[in-house]
């Protein structure tokens, strides 16, 4: 469901007028998947928290085998 309204929220912004060239996201490939099934051209940012938490995740994770 979240990937349908992603492609929905962004269909409905080009219907005003409003052309998404970015968007900021967590790391999900499904959403990105279906919004460039519609509109190719659109590019994704990973944003700040999903990233910082997933580089802490994987620095405890080498901490433990090491």
């Amino acid at each position: 469901m979240e990937a349908a309204m992603g492609v929905e929220m962004v269909d409905e912004l080009h219907t005003t007028s409003l052309f998404v060239d970015t968007l900021i996201m967590d790391n999900d490939a499904t959403t990105l998947k279906h919004v460039n099934a519609k509109h190719p051209n659109i590019k994704k940012k990973s944003d700040r928290n999903h990233t910082k938490k997933c580089i802490l995740y994987t620095l405890y994770s080498l901490r433990a085998s090491h």
